[in-house]
């Protein structure tokens, strides 16, 4: 069975478009950041500029089929997370939630990339456990009123907005709970601290002191904040589309070939051979997983259990990739890009810190797992609509 993805004659098109104009324009800066961001004040300035310059071409707000094209272009170059901002969620549940006002004030914004969104740090398909939402909302006349701390995701120094979910009804059943708001970051109240963690500047801790918020913020409905939000990380445009290649296996693959130990290719070592056909098998199943994902949802058929699936098989398999790595490489796995011993520009030890940051780190259950059993009816049943 052949489960190779061929462009269609459009798709190639684009595809040597999109090649041609990222060889010519590609900053410098961004160009030698390979697949390990290191977003300081000057670095967040240059990725703004070119997300802008994205955006006025049309790039980030592309169909399904071109917009697959593009990662995979942007891929090539190491540079995925440019898109890994969540501006594609917030547009999906604009585009299904938001009023018409919010439509026409937002989408172009997002669409040209005018605007930085961090969201309340959500895991698609998960369960809802309003225990776990920080962030209390009241009312006082006409406004709104936000108080708590809680977790946020994304990228930069500063968000323009924060896509927040709230317990407004505490008293109500989990599913008819919470509400979501895009609020301006620039509200009096906010303060925002980004804690020194393994992947710095990706996850942010945002309070909430008496925050006066219009109701024009409100995204969806009252009491549908969890929904709205778990809707749109499962839209088609939201859903990890499967790249041709894997970057770090590749470069793993290509290390081995390239380095002697004692005057032996590391590729002729019958052991790591065993290893880094491990590591290649099972990025070729997280490929197939994400194909799978991305049918069910350009044919708009139900999802399940298949995305915490995939996610759960990421996490774990990103712990064992860190191990073969090791494995492979040693020491030098855990060279930074400050080294110049250091193999692909340090992205080795990017994704040694990558592999531990991405685990649960609680001790409770897997809420991947527990998603499955759910999806499955072998849990002890949701406790969200």
């Amino acid at each position: 069975m052949d489960f190779e993805y061929r462009y269609s004659d459009e798709q190639e098109q684009f595809r040597q478009e999109v090649s041609a104009w990222l060889n010519a324009n590609l900053p410098e800066g961004l160009a030698a950041a390979g697949g390990t961001p290191r977003l300081d004040s000057l670095g967040w300035e240059q990725c703004q500029s070119f997300r802008r310059r994205l955006g006025e071409k049309g790039w980030l707000a592309l169909s399904t089929d071109l917009a697959l094209v593009f990662l995979e272009e942007l891929g090539k170059k190491r540079l995925g997370w440019l898109l890994d901002d969540g501006s594609s969620a917030i547009q999906a549940a604009i585009h299904r939630w938001g009023t018409e006002d919010q439509k026409n004030s937002y989408l172009p914004l997002l669409a040209d990339g005018g605007a930085n969104v961090w969201r309340f740090f959500a895991e698609p398909g998960v369960r809802l456990d309003i225990g776990n939402l920080g962030i209390r909302a009241s009312r006082e006349g006409d406004y709104i009123i936000l108080d708590g701390k809680d977790s946020f995701a994304g990228q930069g120094l500063w968000p323009d907005y924060l896509w927040t979910i709230v317990v407004i009804n505490p008293d109500f059943p989990p599913h008819r709970a919470t509400a979501a708001f895009l609020v301006p970051s620039g509200l009096k109240g906010i303060t925002i601290q980004t804690p020194r963690t393994l992947v710095p500047g990706q996850t942010h801790q945002v309070t909430f002191d008496h925050v006066v918020v219009f109701p024009d913020a409100l995204l969806g409905e009252e009491g549908n904040g969890w929904n709205v939000m778990q809707s749109a990380l499962q839209a088609p445009q939201t859903i990890q589309y499967p790249v041709a290649e894997d970057a770090e296996v590749g470069d793993l693959l290509q290390y081995a070939k390239d380095t002697a130990r004692d005057g032996v290719s590391l590729g002729k070592d019958l052991v790591l051979q065993q290893l880094l056909v491990e590591a290649h098998i099972n990025s070729r199943i997280t490929r197939l997983f994400k194909m799978r994902n991305a049918w069910l949802a350009s044919t708009g058929q139900t999802i399940t259990y298949e995305l915490a699936q995939t996610a759960l098989w990421e996490k774990q398999m990103s712990m064992r990739l860190s191990r073969i790595v090791r494995d492979v490489m040693g020491m030098y796995a855990l060279l930074d890009p400050q080294d110049p011993r250091a193999a692909a520009k340090g992205e080795f030890e990017f994704q040694q810190r990558v592999s531990l940051a991405t685990q649960n780190p609680s001790a409770v259950a897997e809420p991947y797992a527990v998603a499955i059993a759910d999806a499955l009816g072998l849990g002890k049943g949701k406790e969200s609509g």
